[in-house]
């Protein structure tokens, strides 16, 4: 069996905002948390596909070198890009601003935000990656993917077969920061694929 581990990132440093392709930053505190939970308790690692984003790439290139094995930064596993919102603290939006936003949490897919990226592009890239994931893997190994929210619930819903343009899908499935969501399938019959675990500790997970 080969093993996926869905990393999201820890907790960036920035105030509360959508943050896609704002390059925000994870404390060194955190990920040296993260990374002593992993050593610690968690299973063998083979090789790691981080977004290049620093709040992943930083986190991921560490524990490369300190377990010694290959790290790939993926473009397709980048945070969706959120246009004239991205970075911007949700504490300083005006109301005319968060009546622009409205439309987009109730219907992601259909409403695509000023400059943003639409949600059916973004989920097109995604399994443009997971698909050659899923392609190239081999058996009895295991590849830690560090990524974002949203890059883990579009994975999951492809995995169960369910309504990516479901609002709920992103606004009622809680993945954590620094959490671990665990797939499993058999490289020879890669249209079985199991969903192990969703969100939980890094460190949790037994292989």
């Amino acid at each position: 069996m080969h093993n996926i581990l869905l990393m999201r990132h820890g907790k960036v440093t920035a105030p509360p905002a959508l943050y896609g392709s704002t390059d925000v930053e994870v404390t060194e505190l955190l990920d040296s948390n993260t990374i002593n939970a992993l050593l610690a308790n968690g299973p063998t690692i083979h090789r790691i596909h981080s977004s290049p984003l620093k709040r992943c790439a930083a986190l991921a290139q560490k524990l490369a070198s300190q377990m010694n094995i290959p790290l790939s930064l993926m473009p397709d596993i980048a945070e969706m890009d959120f246009g004239i919102f991205d970075g911007v603290p949700f504490d300083a939006m005006s109301a005319e601003q968060w009546q622009q936003l409205e439309p987009f949490w109730s219907a992601p897919a259909e409403y695509c935000l000023p400059q943003g990226e639409p949600l059916s592009d973004f989920r097109q890239r995604v399994l443009k990656y997971w698909d050659r994931v899923i392609n190239e893997s081999q058996d009895h190994e295991t590849t830690l993917v560090i990524a974002h929210g949203g890059v883990i619930r579009i994975v999951i819903a492809s995995v169960l077969g369910l309504d990516w343009a479901n609002p709920r899908l992103y606004s009622s499935l809680n993945i954590a920061n620094a959490s671990l969501t665990h797939i499993q399938f058999d490289p020879e019959n890669t249209a079985h694929v199991q969903l192990k675990a969703i969100g939980v500790p890094p460190g949790a997970i037994a292989i």
